[in-house]
């Protein structure tokens, strides 16, 4: 199968709107966990893991490894700044 430059756009923009979901419900599960809702958060936390490797096991199995490369690609362009600017407001996470 010939992999196309726009096929790899798309799978990296999937993979860096993959990200920023992660990362949004990231910062939600650390909220829970520091309001001692251990329960809900640990649930959260295994759905939020499971979601990201089903995503990535969706796009390995469907399209191969070069949509694989392109949606890790996306996911860790997004994944790097975001946790730079994140890392600056974890005291004010309460």
């Amino acid at each position: 199968m010939r992999f196309e430059l726009a096929e790899r756009i798309g799978f990296f923009a999937l993979g860096a709107i993959g990200a920023a979901l992660y990362l949004g419900a990231l910062e939600w599960n650390i909220r829970l966990y520091c309001r001692s809702n251990s329960k809900l958060a640990f649930l959260f936390h295994i759905l939020r893991l499971c979601g990201m490797a089903a995503v990535l096991a969706f796009i390995a199995h469907a399209a191969g490894a070069a949509a694989l490369l392109a949606a890790v690609g996306g996911f860790e362009s997004v994944r790097i700044p975001m946790a730079g600017s994140t890392a600056l407001r974890i005291g004010k996470i309460r």
